[in-house]
């Protein structure tokens, strides 16, 4: 009994039950990227008018909620106390009011998304909002003082919740998503805070109304609550069954570009050490824009906790490090070309060590202290990429071009944070003609990374870099024995893919809009010209064995043979385990869905002769008017 009465003491807290939710989230977000149903099926889909849904919810949440209120105030049970309104209590119930969107969203999140869709698959709608609400009820009242937990105060506080439970399921199947039941939540637990941490309310326990608005001085507690909640779960009821759910969404549903850029959580880059980002800063000479000022906040934020928390290994790791790291497999090619499918296929098999999420976004903490951040770190990658829905966690392969990224700005990775500064980030594309103390910095921060990943394994190190494809020159220099398995695809697609990534996924990292006029969407195509040129040109004195091209159209059409076809090219032989991992993988990503895109016009077909024509004909694609035929047809 002592252990129970001691459990519900330490529930009591408002951080134990705040830590709850976030060990909830994490689970939550694990089981999403373990689930291979859309993110549609659990509402997570912010459309094009999330801003006017979230604007119109928190203004209905706190119009309903703040007239509660006044009702109450009228009645006798409350009255207002503007007295008691100090500096220090305003700042509180201020600060109560930013954390009403946070804490709405993880509820709903865990509540009205994961938990309402999945019971709705396996039991109907009725019966996942009648769950839901128990679940969600019984859990918000497990913080409550001990001796008051049966009391009848916390019965009603039971059934209000429930009945908000309710409705907010209600309005998640409206809509179809959960962002106007999160704002209407968010806008009444507004009010809620700031009436409460600024002490306004003051409570009349003599009012014969008390008992009925405001038993136990919570506004929730009291029947008149139920009497507000009751019309509107039944008026929403009937809209939902007169007009229905909206149709599933299609496609890769997810994030609207607009929320995107201002989801302040993003930018892979936020554990990057401070110095980086300030001296990042001085060079933009601090042109940030204030839509982006809170993921700023953030990134500054999460930046210096990190930066404190790694700087023993970062000091001290690069004098214990001394092993050699075996020669890599180096998969390069043009960003969209086919690289992640390649890293994901051939990072199955056991003889390589590849690297991964929670790996990429803290290269100074890889081995000790990063480990403190990796259940941090699954709250907060995407389940899926926001350019092309492929589902990632904090375990998939990734470039370790974002890890040196994270250890010095010699990376052009810099110019997706500050776009208007693109130009001068990616000379650091083309190390050979960059000047001899970007390079060596460079190469440093690349081998430190490349030690920290074979410290314990020692494995063949299998790296994806597109801008290693201008590297070759110096890669082989270092990894003479280094193999480069050179993947491309046809330039009209890849072009259609890189101009759909620089609108959809690079607003996810930027601090600044880019410039209209030089960014990475007008400078990518001159570029990856200058690229692939470059790869030509110093892989043709690389051996035969260590050097081979893949069609991605061949790699796509049947990811098994062609694997096995440039293994023979480089001397390697697929093992058992091997075959049997691509196939269960092969199997598991049946169902994904590329983006589809409008058909390309003609002075984009013009541009693109012009930069890849020498490449069409190189990799013996089909002629362009061919293609531009191929290409109105299936649109």
């Amino acid at each position: 009994m002592s252990a129970l009465l001691l459990t519900f003491e330490f529930l009591n807290t408002s951080w134990a039950k705040t830590g709850l939710l976030c060990v909830g989230l994490a689970l939550v977000l694990v089981m999403l990227s373990l689930d291979r149903q859309s993110p549609a099926v659990y509402g997570f889909v912010v459309g094009k008018n999330w801003f006017r849904q979230a604007c119109l919810g928190f203004a209905a949440g706190f119009a309903v909620y703040a007239g509660y209120c006044l009702c109450a105030c009228w009645s006798g049970a409350v009255y207002l106390q503007p007295e008691e309104l100090t500096p220090y209590r305003n700042l509180k119930g201020f600060l109560g009011v930013l954390s009403a969107i946070p804490v709405a969203a993880v509820q709903q999140v865990i509540f009205g998304g994961y938990l309402q869709g999945r019971l709705r698959t396996l039991l109907g709608r009725a019966a996942a909002i009648g769950l839901t609400s128990t679940v969600f009820a019984t859990f918000a009242c497990l913080g409550r003082d001990y001796q008051y937990l049966f009391s009848p105060e916390t019965g009603y506080l039971v059934v209000s919740l429930f009945l908000i439970s309710v409705l907010l399921g209600i309005l998640r199947f409206q809509t179809g998503n959960i962002v106007f039941s999160t704002s209407v939540l968010a806008g009444a637990i507004a009010v809620r805070r700031f009436t409460r941490k600024s002490h306004l309310l003051g409570y009349d326990h003599a009012s014969d109304w008390y008992e009925s608005f405001a038993a136990g001085q919570d506004l929730r507690q009291g029947y008149m609550f139920w009497c507000l909640l009751i019309p509107f779960i039944l008026v929403s009821f009937v809209l939902l069954r007169r007009w229905g759910e909206p149709a599933p969404a299609s496609g890769h549903a997810g994030l609207s570009t607009s929320f995107k850029r201002l989801f302040p959580f993003s930018n892979l880059m936020a554990l990057a050490p401070l110095d980086l980002w300030f001296a990042a800063l001085v060079d933009a000479r601090f042109r940030i824009e204030i839509k982006y000022l809170p993921r700023l906040f953030w990134i500054l934020t999460v930046s210096s906790l990190n930066t404190l928390l790694t700087l023993p290994e970062r000091l001290l790791l690069p004098l214990v490090l001394r092993h050699r790291v075996p020669d890599p497999v180096f998969i390069v090619g043009l960003h969209r070309s086919g690289t992640t499918y390649l890293h994901n296929l051939l990072a199955l098999d056991p003889r390589f060590c590849a690297p991964r999420n929670y790996q990429i976004v803290n290269p100074f903490g890889v081995l000790f202290s990063g480990w403190i951040l990796f259940p941090f770190l699954g709250m907060f990658l995407t389940v899926k990429r926001p350019m092309d829905g492929m589902r990632v966690n904090v375990f998939s392969p990734q470039e370790e071009e974002f890890a040196i990224a994270g250890m010095t700005r010699c990376s052009p990775y810099w110019g997706f944070n500050f776009p208007r500064r693109v130009a001068n980030y990616e000379q650091h594309v083309f190390l050979e003609d960059n000047g001899s103390g970007n390079r060596e910095r460079w190469v440093s921060a690349f081998l430190l990374f490349l030690k920290k990943l074979t410290f314990l394994s020692r494995k063949t190190p299998l790296l994806k870099s597109p801008y290693n494809t201008a590297r070759v020159k110096l890669l082989s220099g270092l990894f003479p024995q280094a193999k480069f398995i050179h993947i491309h695809r046809h330039p009209y697609d890849v072009f259609r893919s890189n101009r759909h990534f620089a609108r959809e996924g690079i607003v996810a990292f930027q601090v600044q809009d880019p410039d209209p006029r030089e960014g990475y969407e007008t400078r990518f195509l001159k570029n990856q010209k200058r690229q692939l040129q470059s790869y030509y040109r110093e892989s043709a004195v690389l051996p035969g064995q260590n050097r081979v091209e893949v069609k991605f159209e061949d790699l796509e059409a049947d990811p098994i043979e062609e694997v096995r076809r440039f293994y023979g090219q480089l001397g390697w032989k697929m093992s058992t385990e091997f075959e049997i991992r691509l196939k269960k993988y092969i199997g598991t990503i049946h169902d994904y869905r590329k983006n589809q895109f409008v058909s390309l016009s003609p002075l984009e077909q013009s541009q693109i002769d012009f930069h890849m024509g020498e490449f069409i004909r190189r990799w013996d694609y089909d002629t362009p008017a061919q293609f531009t035929e191929q290409i109105n047809q299936a649109a």
